[in-house]
This record gives C-alpha cells, structure tokens and sequence, in this order.
C-alpha cells in the first residue's frame, strides 16, 4: 500500500511525464531535423 501511493504521487508522476515529453519531443525534433535537411536532400540529389 505504501509502495503504492508514493508511486501515485506527484512527486514521482510529474518528473516522469517530464522526461518521457522531453524524450518524445526529441526524437520528433531528431525525425524533422533529418527528413527536412538529411534525408529529402540527398534522395533528391
């Protein structure tokens, strides 16, 4: 009961959500950046 609700707390939530939308947000960064200025260039060259 007491794992559980340190597990349900803000204090353990939000960080995880904050990194989990980092690494999301990076790897679309990293998806963009490589279609746009990699990938499309080189295929059309």
């Amino acid at each position: 009961m007491k794992l559980r609700a340190e597990y349900a707390s803000p204090h353990f939530v939000l960080p995880a959500l904050v990194i989990m939308a980092m690494l999301i947000a990076a790897l679309l960064a990293a998806c963009s950046a490589g279609v746009s200025s990699g990938g499309g260039y080189y295929y059309y060259e």
